[in-house]
């Protein structure tokens, strides 16, 4: 199945453009704690806004989906 094989220079190439392709200007994007270093600057560069929830060792680092609803 040769057209569903990606190749990439690494993780961080292929994220920013999965971001791209779907982020948009004004959108938030949801970045579990702990994250790399670059993931909300691969937000903002789709002008999108990046939005970090906590996560818990506790918890395997799954997120609360209590921690999703808004305000």
């Amino acid at each position: 199945m040769p057209d569903q094989i990606l190749v990439s220079n690494g993780a961080k190439q292929s994220i920013i453009q999965a971001v791209l392709a779907v982020g948009f200007p004004g959108d938030e994007v949801i970045i579990p704690a702990p994250y790399w270093v670059s993931y909300p600057e691969q937000a903002r560069l789709a002008d999108a806004t990046p939005v970090i929830i906590p996560t818990k060792i506790s918890d395997n680092f799954l997120l609360d989906p209590k921690m999703l609803e808004s305000p």
